[in-house]
């Protein structure tokens, strides 16, 4: 299945987050990318840092709101 997303228009007032190309649905990435994936899977099955509860599942981020915590992969992403 694929879904034609206009991501600039989500969000309003700047740029998107990333690019809407690296955007896929966990079954249709590359295996090179498994490691994302299953980090996606703990950001929202983990307790993150500073949060009481994982956020389970978000249907949507307009409900769940902004999020200032992540999990170790991003936190650490790059700082080698």
């Amino acid at each position: 299945m694929s879904h034609d997303i206009d991501v600039d228009a989500l969000i309003v007032g700047a740029g998107p987050a990333c690019p809407q190309e690296a955007i896929s649905p966990d079954f249709n990435a590359p295996e090179e990318m498994a490691e994302f994936v299953e980090d996606n899977l703990r950001f929202f099955t983990e307790t993150l840092p500073s949060r009481a509860d994982p956020i389970g599942a978000a249907n949507g981020s307009a409900a769940v709101g902004h999020i200032a915590a992540d999990t170790e992969l991003v936190r650490t992403w790059g700082a080698e």
